[in-house]
């Protein structure tokens, strides 16, 4: 074989592997163009897949939210009701039973919210008052009744139960009966007591703190607003001097 033969040889065998070449090639892009077209639709798929997720769990989060807040008005409700049937009631007959021993469960003047030695400022008529109550046996009885109102807080300081609902109803009442049992509330207080003593008592301190500062602000908006009016219908004239030409 000479030259010639060889080179044209070489020169269709190299055309014949460029030929093919091309066409590998175009079937290699075209197989990665594929490719690359599936990893897109399966990238928008998959953000898809993702926003739908994210939507099922904002919707989730919304319908435990408003599940939360259901059951704290219904608990704030249930509890609300019991109060009235249950405590309240039993506060009562413990007014009466105090009437029956002359003693007289009276509102007293709180120096501040603590429940302390600092909250009662006559010591003397403290100390009075818990012998009284003492050597009539009824400390017992009100160590009880405390018991109810703490196990009625902590409903409402914990959370649980939403004390909004309860406030319009209850508020007032409940810190009348606090602020009448307060001698022996700081008494169960302290440490190292009788054995009286259930516990520290302090979401009823805390319940009574809020509740009665909601109800002072609302009585003082009151006199406000009423001051407000009465100070409105009050024309103010002024005398004027001689010679001047002011009327």
């Amino acid at each position: 074989m000479d030259w010639n033969t060889l080179y044209l040889y070489l020169r269709g065998f190299l055309e014949i592997l460029y030929f093919i070449s091309g066409v590998v090639l175009a079937g290699l892009g075209f197989f990665v163009f594929r490719q690359l077209k599936l990893a897109q639709e399966s990238i928008e798929t998959t953000k898809t897949n993702l926003q739908i997720a994210s939507d099922a769990l904002s919707t989730a989060k919304d319908d435990i939210q408003i599940r939360i807040q259901r059951e704290a008005v219904i608990l704030a409700a249930e509890q609300t009701e019991k109060f009235g049937k249950e405590v309240i009631p039993a506060f009562g007959k413990i007014i009466d039973g105090c009437k029956d021993k002359n003693l007289n469960l009276i509102e007293w003047k709180l120096e501040n919210n603590l429940f302390d030695e600092s909250t009662l400022k006559d010591i003397n008529a403290v100390n009075a008052w818990l012998k009284k109550f003492n050597e009539a046996q009824m400390l017992p009885e009100l160590a009880t009744t405390l018991n109810d109102h703490e196990a009625f807080a902590i409903y409402f300081v914990g959370g649980a139960a939403d004390e909004r609902i309860s406030y319009p109803s209850i508020a007032a009442v409940f810190c009348s009966h606090i602020n009448r049992l307060s001698p022996l509330l700081v008494a169960l207080r302290k440490k190292n007591n009788s054995k009286l003593i259930t516990g520290r008592f302090q979401n009823t301190v805390t319940l009574f703190e809020k509740w009665s500062l909601r109800l002072k602000k609302e009585s003082l908006d009151l006199q406000a607003a009423r001051l407000t009016s009465e100070s409105s219908e009050i024309h103010i004239t002024e005398i004027p001097i001689i010679g001047s030409k002011k009327k």
